[in-house]
This record gives C-alpha cells, sequence and structure tokens, in this order.
C-alpha cells in the first residue's frame, strides 16, 4: 500500500457514507425527496471515496490502464456528487421552475465537467474547484432554510459546508502533520467526515421544513 494513511481514511469516509445514505433511504419514505436525493449524495461521495482510496493506496502514480481508469472513475463520481448538490440546493430553496433552470445548469456543467476530464486534464483541482458553485449555492439554499424555520439542524450544516470549504483550502495548500505518516490528503480526508456528519445531522431540519 503505497499511501496507507490516505487509503484507509478514503475507506473511513467510504463506509461513513454509506451509513449515511442507508439511513436516510430508510427515512425517505417519510421524509421525502430531500432525504432520498441527500442518500444518493452519500452513494456517490462513498463511490468518490472508494475508488479515490484504492487509487492511491495500489495506483498512485500510475497514468495508464486500471490506475487510470481508477482515477477517471474517481473524478466522474466527484462530478455526479456535483450534479445532485446542485439539485438538493434547489429543491430547498426554490420552485418548481427554479428547479428545472438549477437542472439545466447541472447537466450544462456536469457535461462540461466531463469534457474536461477525457480531454484536458485529470488532475484534483478542477474536481474541487467544480464543487465550488454547487457547493455555495447549497450553503445559500441552507440560509434561506433557516431563516424560514429555524431548526437548530439546519444550522449544522451550515456548519458543515464551512467545514468542508476548510477542508478544501487545506487541501490544496498541501496542509499536512507528517509528510509520509499523515499527510495533507489524510487530514482533508478527517476533515471531510467532520462535515459529512455535520451535513447528515442537518438532513433532519431539512425535511422536518419540508413536510410542513
Amino acid at each position: 500500500m503505497t499511501e496507507p494513511a490516505v487509503t484507509l481514511t478514503d475507506y473511513a469516509l467510504t463506509l461513513e457514507c454509506l451509513i449515511f445514505a442507508f439511513l436516510l433511504f430508510g427515512r425517505a419514505a417519510s421524509e421525502g425527496r430531500v432525504a432520498r436525493h441527500f442518500a444518493w449524495l452519500f452513494i456517490l461521495l462513498a463511490a468518490a471515496s472508494l475508488l479515490g482510496g484504492t487509487y492511491h493506496g495500489f495506483f498512485s502514480g500510475i497514468e495508464t490502464g486500471l490506475g487510470a481508469s481508477i482515477w477517471t472513475g474517481t473524478l466522474i463520481a466527484i462530478g455526479l456528487v456535483t450534479f445532485v448538490t446542485w439539485i438538493i440546493a434547489g429543491e430547498i430553496q426554490l420552485g418548481a421552475a427554479g428547479q428545472r433552470v438549477v437542472l439545466f445548469i447541472a447537466m450544462a456543467q456536469l457535461a462540461g465537467f466531463l469534457y474536461l476530464v477525457f480531454f484536458v486534464r485529470k488532475d484534483f483541482l478542477i474536481a474541487s474547484a467544480g464543487t465550488a458553485p454547487a457547493m455555495l449555492f447549497l450553503l445559500a439554499g441552507y440560509f434561506v432554510a433557516n431563516r424560514r424555520s429555524g431548526h437548530q439542524a439546519i444550522r449544522l450544516g451550515i456548519i458543515g459546508l464551512l467545514v468542508a470549504f476548510a477542508g478544501a483550502v487545506q487541501q490544496q495548500l498541501k496542509i499536512g502533520i507528517d509528510p509520509h505518516l499523515f499527510n495533507h490528503n489524510a487530514v482533508y480526508h478527517v476533515i471531510q467526515g467532520v462535515a459529512f456528519l455535520l451535513i447528515f445531522l442537518s438532513v433532519a431540519g431539512l425535511t422536518a421544513r419540508s413536510a410542513r
């Protein structure tokens, strides 16, 4: 295993996200589309983490064959995470007409992102940068939802997204504990784990608002 800390923290994220997805799918029947879409978001995050961890653990630096395919799959999963993030953000703050506009934006961005991945470049920066507009839009949705209902759980989502943004900055600045034992990517995964937990806990507030 070439990068054990990165791989194991990625696999821990995979397990965390699968648990969250399982719990949300179980609640979707009573809590509606928002819970179901968050469940799919965590499924895609689990896929990205699994593929990314496998690449860093067993194919790091390999740009051909199976290694290249796994890395491309990681980026595609992140692109789909961004797509679902747009959809969720539209649902929690816009009506049907606005959601259709957001769907068009999400599809256009996904198409552009896939073009970049397949024909231009395959580094993590384009995936990280590509998620930023959707995350900002989701953050705006959380603020709208908080103003409408004031449910305490919604504030956890706001904190979670801010933690996620902080993690993205930390990862790009390559701030780690030890370059060999626990590098910047491993630290990033720990920060992501905290952000994902807060966002999962926030879903209850969003679905409670939707139910009313």
